[in-house]
């Protein structure tokens, strides 16, 4: 009898184990997606992507937004990574604030700058996340990649 309930007590606490995994998998996934459509609307209607040319760092975008704000967007690891946003306007940058949660684990964080000239500006954002919570799996990795094309010409 001892046998079974050992057996059954191993499997209710790898069931549980594996489930905290995915609640913190989900929750990753769920906070970047949000800052990536935060990320995206703000891009749509921005010009001057990189002052109009490709000289950007892979890690970091900037630009004029709607509102003739130079916003920025950056990866940083201060221990886990983070996506950070500044906002520039009449020429004073503001604070550093960080947009994506601290359950959350940037992994990599790129911006590709495509189009401009007579085209808007098409941005490709590439990340990678996983949770940054104890116990979760340091393999459980996420990759996503989406397009932006800005609005304006």
């Amino acid at each position: 009898f001892r046998t079974i309930v050992a057996i059954a007590m191993g499997g209710f606490v790898r069931a549980l184990h594996t489930q905290r995994q995915l609640v913190a998998l989900i929750s990753a996934n769920s906070n970047v997606s949000l800052v990536l459509e935060q990320i995206a609307r703000e891009m749509r209607t921005g010009f001057a992507f990189c002052d109009d040319s490709a000289s950007c760092p892979p890690n970091e975008i900037f630009f004029t937004n709607a509102t003739s704000e130079i916003i920025s967007y950056k990866y940083r690891d201060i221990g886990y990574g983070v996506i950070l946003r500044q906002v520039t306007k009449r020429g004073v940058p503001g604070a550093e604030e960080q947009i994506s949660a601290s359950n959350v684990n940037i992994r990599y964080l790129n911006f590709v700058l495509g189009g401009g000239g007579v085209l808007p500006a098409r941005i490709t954002i590439q990340l990678a996340v996983s949770p940054n919570s104890p116990g979760s799996i340091a393999e459980n990795v996420t990759n996503i990649q989406t397009t932006v094309s800005a609005r304006t010409f």
